[in-house]
């Protein structure tokens, strides 16, 4: 089954685009390079070779001369120079002696231009060029020796280089171009996958994602973008609902300020008029407060809180807490049992949020401890950490409830008769995990047992 070629019309524009990248123009700076690179190496190394093989013509052209000057005679001369002449090859070497009278003697004919010598012909009549030869003129016998050798082993070398630099700089350039072209694109494909999906977040569609394609750089990124998308995206949401959670539990305290406030206009009586003021109050304070706390948590998980990180002793704290809370719980016949002398163990952290967690827990324990019950609380190290215990005898928490009470304005249906807003646990789990701790809430059989642990000092020791 044939496919379609893509057309041109698609293709050129999104090659361009290819083009005009980055990681591109990157790749063919390198290919670049990496060719001049080669063809100056390849260009040294000719250099070098050329000379040594022109030196080695020197060299020869010099023995030549040596050879035939080692006659004793002019006689002799001419017998050596014949037996040159036989059997050297003009279009490899060359050799003519101009005697006194101009006559030459030899495989080729020469004329004589302020000394340097200019080649007619060959023997076999073959037109030459002088920059085809170097040659070395020597006077002998009265007249002059010319010996050459030609240059066509270094021209062979030149063509040698020349065929290396088309057979290797261009494919390799080639080849380094096309794989830049082909991973670019493969590249520009995730970085458009990145882009589109970033500008549906834009728009507002928070359930894009990229989806991470590989372990590499852009790998790490795609799956970071999704990270990110996926934390907006439950933020979101949990805006969503703590928006719906907070008209909802408005509802009725401001129904009931307006039911007031609409009371106390007709109300005659100075007395009960009072008496509708307070509840009136009393329900503009629990509004309030639910305002406040609201506030303070997204403080506190947006880092804004403003905490003040500092040594105190935690055993001191609880102690405090537990004679601030015991004249309350024996108020209402409920015994308060705190640590009795335990050791002295230190935290790093805001003593006020901390303390004011701990007092959430005191207070929740004693809204359902109920009527002869009792409460505990103890303070105790582990293993590289501090545990701060508030356990009640109360009616506790369900198991499969436990998670839903640490959010926001979450109420037990037992719970909703009760004063409060749904946001202490929840306070609580904030601030203790703005501190880099954790929350635990168990049977205490019967009962809540709520455990608030944080890391500990290096020594839990005063410095």
């Amino acid at each position: 089954m044939s496919s379609k070629a893509e057309p041109v019309s698609d293709t050129m524009p999104r090659l361009r685009a290819v083009l005009r990248t980055e990681h591109m123009r990157r790749a063919l700076t390198l290919a670049a390079v990496f060719a001049t690179t080669l063809v100056i190496t390849l260009g040294i190394t000719f250099w070098y070779l050329r000379a040594d093989a022109v030196a080695t013509i020197d060299r020869d052209l010099q023995q030549s001369i040596a050879a035939l000057t080692t006659a004793g005679d002019r006689a002799d001369f001419g017998r050596l120079l014949d037996a040159e002449i036989v059997v050297a090859n003009p279009a490899e070497r060359i050799f003519i002696f101009i005697d006194e009278n101009s006559l030459q003697t030899g495989n080729a004919t020469v004329q004589l231009d302020e000394g340097e010598p200019v080649f007619s012909s060959l023997t076999a009549s073959n037109e030459v060029s002088d920059s085809d030869y170097r040659t070395l003129v020597e006077p002998v016998f009265g007249g002059v020796l010319v010996v050459a050798r030609s240059y066509a082993p270094i021209m062979r070398l030149a063509e040698t280089f020349l065929a290396l630099i088309a057979l290797t700089v261009i494919p390799t350039t080639l080849i380094a171009v096309g794989s830049a072209v082909a991973i670019n694109t493969q590249s520009s494909r995730r970085l458009v996958r990145i882009s589109s999906a970033l500008e549906h977040m834009t728009r507002g569609d928070l359930s894009a994602r990229v989806g991470s394609s590989g372990d590499d750089d852009i790998g790490h990124i795609e799956a970071a973008i999704d990270r990110m998308a996926s934390a907006q995206e439950d933020a979101v949401t949990a805006l969503r609902q703590v928006t719906a959670d907070i008209a909802h539990e408005l509802r009725t305290p401001l129904q009931r300020i307006s039911v007031y406030l609409s009371d106390i206009n007709e109300e005659t009586d100075q007395a009960a008029r009072r008496e509708l003021i307070e509840k009136a109050m009393d329900e503009t304070h629990r509004s309030v407060a639910i305002f406040q706390s609201l506030l303070q948590i997204a403080q506190i998980e947006g880092g804004d809180s403003g905490l003040r990180l500092e040594r105190f002793d935690a055993t001191a704290l609880l102690a405090n807490l537990t004679e601030l809370y015991r004249p309350a719980a024996e108020d209402g016949g409920i015994r308060l049992i705190g640590p009795v002398s335990p050791p002295r163990i230190w935290l790093t952290g805001d003593e006020r949020l901390i303390g004011q967690a701990v007092a959430n827990l005191f207070e929740n324990a004693l809204r359902h401890a109920g009527e002869g019950r009792e409460i505990s609380c103890a303070i105790e190290r582990l293993d590289g950490a501090v545990a701060i215990t508030v356990a009640d005898k109360g009616p506790g928490i369900p198991p499969e409830e436990r998670e839903k009470v640490l959010e926001r304005l979450y109420r037990l249906e037992h719970s909703r008769t009760t004063p409060g807003s749904g946001l202490g646990l929840s306070l609580v789990k904030a601030t203790v995990e703005a501190h880099g701790g954790t929350i635990t809430l168990e049977d205490n059989h019967p009962g809540l047992r709520c455990t608030l642990t944080f890391p500990a000092n290096d020594s839990g020791l005063p410095a």
